[in-house]
């Protein structure tokens, strides 16, 4: 999964709208929108927040080989 899809995806899962994650994260609806439909990856401290937000390690949105959100902190772990 891309970096765009894994972000929408788990926004879905956690029953976010764009506008909510925004206001959470404090990143633009438009910035949201352009990460999950046309591929933008955002800058290092933008995928920080929405790594936090959504409960996932930063490695598991930036590596599109990491399939499992929980598979990145068991790496940590270990």
């Amino acid at each position: 999964m891309t970096f765009g899809e894994k972000l929408k995806d788990l926004r879905l899962k956690l029953n976010y709208s764009q506008s909510e994650l925004a206001s959470v994260t404090g990143i633009s609806e438009r910035s949201l929108y352009t990460y999950e439909a046309l591929g933008a990856i955002p800058r290092k401290s933008n995928i920080k927040k929405l790594a936090d937000a959504l409960k996932v390690d930063v490695s598991y949105l930036t590596d599109d080989s990491i399939a499992d959100p929980g598979k990145s902190f068991e790496r940590r772990s270990q």
